[in-house]
């Protein structure tokens, strides 16, 4: 299996969406069931606004940003 650095540097990206707007300002966990019920094979990540991230590339998973009220504040995106 590749290093997480090859799969982003080989342009290997999950088919369908890569982001989603649209949520931004809704309930995380609406927000993950939507992105799930697009693609099953997705990882919903839930994280506090400005929490600390790794910098590892993993086109499956999908960071969802929150805020204290479990509203999504940033636009969740794969990677």
């Amino acid at each position: 299996m590749s290093a997480p650095s090859d799969l982003q540097s080989s342009g290997l990206e999950v088919p369908g969406r890569q982001e989603w707007p649209e949520l931004v300002g809704v309930k995380v966990s609406v927000a993950a069931l939507i992105i799930k019920r697009e693609n099953a094979k997705l990882e919903p990540t839930v994280l506090l606004a400005g929490s600390p991230v790794t910098l590892d590339y993993r086109p499956y998973r999908v960071r969802i940003f929150k805020n204290i009220e479990d509203v999504v504040v940033g636009i969740p995106r794969t990677g």
